[in-house]
């Protein structure tokens, strides 16, 4: 107990009964227990299996579900949008979060001065990050609803996102050092069953990290509110008008065109017309007429590239390359009002707007989307209250045992492996497309291993 000042040693003597032990290295160790209780040994052996079961369950579903997120829009064109870039980019970050918790296995690691620093770096980066992240998807949301931007995913956008998300995280990397948090504990002694009892380590400039940490998220919070509001008052206004429109235009006598999912109808019922009549030729059978073929020819108003024709795939192509709904759309009337456009993405089904309430439903339910995203990232939050609030109640002491010192990692890992977890099942809840395709990859995967 040597790096112990006066008051703490005799706090650790007044708390601890202690004697001397030869370890296996032929050297003299302290082992200590708590005067207080003779079930310390117990309590702690549970408190740690509780600790590794925390552990595995977190970073396995952290690691499953966002790779799943990252395989499902790395092979899936159509979702190739700017903003599920960045949605990837978060997984990944969540990705790398998941080193924080594997190294906590390691129950001697916070004595060792390069894990403590790679704790700190990787506990500042990822948070940070992630913050940066669900900023920076609402503003882009909020530059392609509101101001009617247009951002393909090329190499240019992609990275001058990335580097928007990932600036605080910088700025707060230069700011901070290890003296603000990273630094680590010292040994004191053992006890009985061999865990470690450590000194808490001083956190220098605290004053300084909490008004930085609060400046970053009054400002990020702020620019995530004010995108919102303009998002849902351009949203709703939009769809209001188109409905308007339309009412208009049928109380004038003038049919609206087909919608896209009208056509998307009538392409599927085009696509299984044509499977089945190749199937029947595959199999040596005269195919049968479709229904189709005995409607009436078409009228006077009607032609070949009427929106309202039957759709039939080209011979010798397949349907589902030669129909899509995206090719089908109706060109829009010079006087018709566009709809605020969708925030998806530039390309693939992110693009289909069904009609001014499926414009409308869309952005909102994206919207909706990024609420749950802020809201698991806040609530992620309220553990470290907790832990700051002990600290607070507990500054008195200077030394840790080992129960508590995992009953407060338990409470980080889990405030971090809410938002790693439950972020990618965001996705996959509120993204029909992401949904579709990640059906499609799981029958992949299927097929491949039959």
């Amino acid at each position: 107990m040597d790096v112990l000042s006066g008051e703490c040693s005799s706090l650790a003597h007044e708390l601890l009964r202690c004697q001397e032990r030869l370890g296996a290295d032929n050297t003299s160790r302290p082992v200590c227990a708590l005067r207080e209780t003779e079930t310390g040994a117990a309590d702690t052996a549970s408190v740690h299996r509780a600790f590794l079961a925390v552990i595995g369950v977190t970073v396995t579903l952290a690691i499953v579900l966002n790779l799943m997120v990252i395989l499902t829009i790395g092979l899936n064109r159509e979702l190739h949008t700017l903003v599920n870039y960045l949605t990837s980019l978060l997984c990944f970050n969540q990705l790398v979060w998941t080193i924080f918790p594997i190294m906590e296995i390691k129950m001697d690691g916070f004595l060792i001065e390069g894990l403590c620093a790679l704790r700190h770096y990787v506990l500042q980066t990822t948070t940070s990050a992630n913050f940066g992240l669900i900023v920076t998807i609402t503003l882009l949301r909020y530059l392609m609803v509101v101001r009617n931007h247009s951002y393909p995913p090329n190499a240019q956008n992609m990275a001058l996102f990335t580097i928007i998300a990932i600036l605080p995280c910088v700025c707060r990397v230069l700011l901070f050092d290890q003296a603000d948090n990273g630094l680590c504990g010292h040994f004191i002694a053992e006890t009985p069953d061999g865990y470690i009892i450590n000194t808490i380590p001083e956190r220098k400039r605290q004053l300084r990290t909490f008004i930085i940490l609060i400046t970053e998220h009054i400002i990020g919070l702020g620019a995530i509110a004010f995108c919102y509001a303009r998002i849902l008052v351009k949203t709703f206004a939009s769809g209001k008008r188109m409905i308007i429109h339309a009412n208009e235009k049928l109380e004038s006598g003038h049919p609206s065109q087909p919608t896209p999912m009208e056509l998307a109808a009538r392409v599927r019922v085009a696509e299984a017309s044509s499977a089945a009549a190749e199937s029947r030729a595959e199999n040596g059978q005269v195919p049968e007429p479709s229904p189709a073929s005995h409607r009436a020819p078409p009228s006077r108003d009607d032609s070949k590239t009427s929106p309202s024709a039957p759709l039939r795939p080209e011979p010798g192509l397949s349907a589902g390359v030669v129909l899509s709904v995206e090719e089908l759309r109706p060109p829009p009337s010079a006087s018709s009002p566009s709809p605020a456009p969708s925030s998806h993405g530039q390309s693939g089904t992110s693009q289909r707007r069904a009609g001014p309430r499926r414009g409308a439903r869309t952005d909102v339910v994206a919207t909706m989307a990024m609420v749950a995203f802020l809201v698991t990232f806040v609530v992620s939050f309220t553990p470290y209250v907790a832990l700051i609030y002990y600290e607070k109640e507990r500054g008195q002491q200077c030394l840790m045992m080992p129960d508590t010192r995992m009953y407060l990692m338990m409470v980080v890992i889990v405030s971090g492996g809410i938002t790693a977890v439950f972020n990618p099942l965001v996705c996959v809840v509120f993204s029909r497309d992401f949904r579709k395709s990640f059906r499609h990859l799981r029958r992949k995967l299927v097929v491949w291993k039959s």
